[in-house]
């Protein structure tokens, strides 16, 4: 029973919920604590594969996966699904992360590996969260829309965000000018702003993709790890968002924007 195969392992994120063997029925993809992937049919709960990672008791210089309490990558090209995840080689003394070495690794159904691409030395990935063939990470966004061949990184660098958290997403995304918007929520995401008070902070924040830019960003002072919620939920024809926050409160934003942009 699958149930048996992994009782004995951690899990601490929710599956990435996904048919990865076309049969019109939703798949769960677990990562166990152990950066181990586990893909289970959604029809009869049979295990359809499990990749394992090796981790050695080395740190410095040898590859580690990095996939530490973060849900699966599923990807999806010319209707095939492969797994990715991402590895890291870290060197003695290198506090800052300069010399970090990455490498995004492809597995297809069958938890055979098919494909290496190495990242820019130096670019640090740790926790990651994806929308479609997307994965934004604390500071840029890997972007495989186009395939393997034609990944494009999309840093954040004109603001000042603090390298910790990835930003939560939203499922829908905005329309504005003809330009994709991604609603995002950053838990303790950008440094104080204003010399305000230091506190766990978050920010609601609208990435134009295609300028490469804010075009929005909504700071306030409590935290919260809630995927935000797009709708016109007050039926005034704009856009809200919804965020559950640390609080105990569930906040409505209203960004301005025609309900008719949101794109579900």
């Amino acid at each position: 029973m699958i149930i048996e195969q992994l009782s004995n392992l951690k899990f601490f994120v929710e599956p990435m919920v996904v048919d990865i063997n076309k049969d019109n029925v939703a798949d769960l993809v677990y990562n166990s604590d152990d950066s181990e992937i586990f893909a289970i049919n959604g029809k009869n709960g049979k295990l359809i594969t499990h990749i394992a990672t090796e981790k050695t008791d080395q740190y410095y210089g040898v590859f580690l996966p990095s996939m530490y309490r973060t849900t699966p990558f599923v990807f999806k090209f010319n209707q095939e699904s492969f797994f990715m995840i991402p590895f890291q080689c870290h060197f003695d003394e290198d506090y800052e992360g300069k010399r970090t070495v990455t490498e995004f690794r492809f597995y297809n159904l069958s938890g055979k590996e098919v494909r290496r691409i190495k990242m820019k030395q130096g670019m640090t990935f740790g926790y990651g969260r994806q929308q479609n063939n997307r994965v934004f990470f604390a500071g840029q966004i890997v972007d495989f829309s186009n395939g393997l061949d034609n990944y494009e990184i999309i840093p954040f660098q004109k603001e000042p965000i603090r390298l910790i958290h990835p930003p939560r997403i939203s499922k829908e995304t905005i329309n504005l000018n003809g330009d994709e918007c991604i609603v995002m929520s950053y838990e303790w995401g950008f440094q104080k702003l204003n010399q305000e008070k230091e506190d766990y902070n978050s920010d609601l924040c609208v990435f134009n993709i295609s300028k490469r830019k804010f075009e929005k960003i909504i700071h306030f002072q409590t935290s919260s790890e809630f995927n935000p919620i797009l709708g016109d939920f007050n039926s005034d024809n704009k856009v809200d968002i919804l965020l559950g926050c640390h609080n105990g409160m569930l906040y409505n934003f209203d960004l301005g924007y025609p309900a008719s942009s949101i794109i579900h």
